[in-house]
């Protein structure tokens, strides 16, 4: 049975307007980027997020949570979102010269935030969700503790909105696919002074994750022990999942339910989830008292 995956996590509005005064690129050609930040589980304006575009500009949101920043036009444009409490998001938007892009962005509050010997290595289970992290001795090229953050997000649930990126995906071999979400977690290692610290090549046995199957698709065809999927790594720099890994589903090591089990040699988002070759698409018309209403939001979810 086909199934239609509609994910449009950062939506496309009107033009809006407000939040705090922005950093504007030094060309007469220009586009404007505006929308609000939300946090995904309970949809609430966020204060205070951080949002760069790679071309350079930059702005904050406000306490309504919105947000405008000017960008170079003509361009595609990665728009980054952050706040030290939350884990990462971006939108990739293509900005035509003079015009308004509105979007929408939700943020999943961060997961656990745990302690680690670099020396010895260590495991870290994300309290909220079951998804972990297992390193192994040297993991990052650094000494002493550094602190390993594991956020977990079910994307059967409000949490999709905060996926980065969409679904869109590039396979092993170069094609461009859709991803069917299963379960994806965030990875993150800092030092003490807040610097993001990689994944050490020189670890050879690599990490190793996993990621709960959700309770809705526990027992399902492909969902269950020693099925195959593989799990996606998203690239911030191009805004893409990609480079997928081989992964297995088992029994997680924290509750006994089913979980994909993977080895990683890159520290980032991770998605399991099966690819998919076509898309659909759902077109209509929203209608108020049997006449079409403007301005309103469409939101679609996996299922």
């Amino acid at each position: 049975m086909l199934a239609l995956f509609l994910v449009p996590f950062l939506l496309f509005m009107l033009p809006g307007c407000g939040g705090k005064s922005a950093t504007a690129p030094s060309t007469a050609a220009f586009a404007t980027v505006s929308g609000v930040v939300r946090d995904a589980v309970s949809g609430t304006p966020i204060q205070g997020a951080s949002v760069k575009a790679s071309s350079g500009a930059s702005g904050t949101s406000g306490a309504d949570g919105r947000f405008t920043i000017s960008v170079g036009s003509d361009q595609r444009v990665r728009i980054d979102v952050t706040r030290a409490d939350y884990s990462l998001n971006q939108a990739v938007v293509q900005l035509a010269r003079n015009k308004t892009q509105t979007l929408t962005v939700s943020l999943i509050p961060a997961g656990t935030t745990t302690s680690v010997d670099v020396t010895a290595g260590g495991k870290v289970t994300d309290a909220g969700s079951s998804a972990t992290l297992s390193l192994p001795a040297g993991f990052v090229a650094a000494s002493g503790s550094v602190n390993v953050r594991v956020t977990g997000l079910d994307p059967t649930t409000n949490q999709v909105k905060a996926l980065p990126g969409g679904l869109d995906a590039v396979d092993a071999n170069g094609h461009a696919i859709y991803l069917k979400p299963v379960s994806f977690a965030e990875y993150t290692v800092t030092d003490g002074a807040g610097n993001v610290l990689q994944f050490n090549p020189s670890a050879s046995s690599g990490a190793n994750i996993e990621l709960p199957i959700p309770a809705s698709l526990r027992g399902q065809p492909g969902y269950q022990n020693g099925d195959p999927i593989e799990c996606y790594v998203y690239d911030t720099a191009d805004g893409k999942w990609k480079t997928p890994v081989p992964g297995t589903i088992g029994p997680s090591s924290v509750d006994g339910q089913p979980a994909i089990k993977a080895t990683i040699f890159h520290l980032s988002w991770y998605g399991g989830a099966p690819a998919a070759a076509e898309t659909g698409c759902v077109q209509g018309t929203v209608k108020v008292d049997g006449s079409p209403a403007a301005n309103v939001d469409v939101e679609a979810f996996p299922g």
